[in-house]
């Protein structure tokens, strides 16, 4: 098969894709991301790969998701169920694969894992991660609620909440995107 984007080494890319590399596979990321986010040949697997097609823009975006990831204010466990939600309702296998394994080691049990991969909600969820999933299948639809609606899921969460759910399911969607264009993941 062929690839629609070359996998670019380390060793062949720009001092801008360099650096893109090294922020996607360095930091953070590193502990947990990195053997994941690796071909064999050292190149980048997933989305990563087209962030260094168009560093600018890739430098941005790696940053958006590493702040989703350890910057935001939502706990581990309700951020790794907003992610699987919108992974499964895309089926992007990649990211069901990367944040499955985040979701275990966040508190998530593998009966819940089961549910969200047939689109259900546990029961076991608490009132926030409940209004979470709401706020993205939201997202992923229509966009669009009434006022009603917004003040409950800003008293279960907050209002900085709301807009990191919303920043990451329009995160995860887009990465998504470039997956499927590219024929990636």
């Amino acid at each position: 098969m062929t690839r629609r984007l070359r996998h670019l080494t380390r060793a062949e890319l720009t001092e801008a894709q360099r650096a893109v590399h090294d922020a996607i596979v360095g930091g953070k990321r590193s502990r947990e991301q990195a053997a994941t986010s690796l071909v064999e040949d050292g190149s980048l697997r997933g989305p990563f790969n087209a962030m260094l097609h168009a560093p600018d823009i890739g430098d941005r975006l790696q940053s958006v998701g590493a702040a989703i990831r350890y910057e935001s204010s939502l706990q581990d466990r309700l951020r790794e169920l907003a992610t699987l939600r919108v992974a499964h309702n895309r089926g992007s296998r990649f990211e069901i694969w990367i944040h499955s394994e985040l979701a275990i080691a966040a508190g998530v049990t593998a009966d819940e894992l089961e549910l969200l991969a047939h689109g259900r909600l546990p029961a076991t969820l608490t009132s926030s991660e409940e209004a979470a999933m709401q706020v993205v299948d939201t997202v992923l639809g229509s966009g669009r609620i009434g006022q009603e609606k917004y003040e409950r899921w800003r008293d279960a969460l907050d209002e900085q909440a709301l807009v990191e759910l919303t920043v990451l399911a329009g995160y995860y969607q887009l990465l998504d995107m470039l997956m499927r264009l590219f024929d990636v993941g």
